[in-house]
């Protein structure tokens, strides 16, 4: 009984793991690989949620593992809570257009930016605001993005960009670009911004000063993500994707 069961498991292991197969196991090896591809791909593609949205384009999107919130053309902003499925209470076109999204779960807030440079904080359950940061800014707010740390980095239509601590709703430090940032990203050491769609700056978390540059990049930057490294919690990796007409090309770097 024992080598019987040894013999099913290795014939079960040479059709899985043989990649094409050998002699009269060839085929249900590549059968076997094309079931297992398939379910993993449905797992993958299967949607969580399906939003209707009567309320035009999505002109900002915010996302993380609990809520995703979308700023749409008609100026209304909406968050869906993931975990149950349902649409929290609309955040209405205020008075100055809003321009820009930001969550922060932990708090259950959604941090919002203003054509006139305000930032304020909205609870998430109710749609009330909560409280408001000093900015020091007439411009536009561009975008915005949250540290799991608790730090908002927002890039500003003058050059600006600046952290706050949302913890003691401090300005922590101010930067002056040469250019607007319009995609921000960043993880718990570095922020990473794209500058008039060309220009990648990388800079330090904690004091905004500039690391790298990667400047100037022969296409238009379409996607920007920094986060950590896959190997060495002292690496991070910078992944961007430019677009050159027919094609998007993905680029990696890592970062000290």
């Amino acid at each position: 009984m024992v080598n019987l069961k040894l013999i099913i498991v290795l014939l079960v292991g040479f059709v899985l793991f043989v990649p094409n197969g050998y002699a009269g196991f060839g085929t249900m090896s590549r059968t076997t690989s094309q079931a297992i591809a398939k379910q993993l791909s449905n797992r993958m593609i299967r949607p969580q949620l399906r939003i209707k949205n009567s309320s035009g384009r999505i002109l900002k999107m915010a996302a993380d593992k609990k809520f995703q919130a979308f700023l749409l053309q008609d100026g209304s902003i909406r968050v869906w809570d993931l975990e149950i499925g349902v649409q929290r209470p609309g955040i209405e076109k205020p008075g100055s257009n809003f321009t820009s999204i930001a969550l922060d779960s932990e708090n259950e807030l959604v941090l919002v930016g203003y054509e006139n440079g305000a930032i304020g904080a909205m609870d998430i359950l109710t749609s009330k605001p909560v409280f408001s940061l000093k900015t020091n800014n007439q411009s536009s707010v561009v975008d915005m993005t949250i540290s799991d740390n608790g730090l908002l980095v927002a890039s500003f239509g003058d050059g600006a960009a600046v952290s706050w601590d949302l913890k003691t709703k401090k300005e922590i430090w101010r930067v002056s670009l040469d250019g607007t940032v319009q995609k921000l990203s960043l993880n718990k050491r570095y922020w990473a911004g794209v500058i008039n769609d060309k220009n990648i700056e990388v800079r330090n978390l904690e004091d905004g000063k500039l690391i790298r540059n990667l400047s100037p990049i022969s296409e238009k930057v379409v996607f920007l993500t920094v986060k950590p490294g896959n190997f060495l919690h002292n690496f991070s990796q910078l992944t961007f994707s430019r677009f050159t007409g027919l094609l998007c090309s993905i680029l990696r770097f890592a970062l000290m």
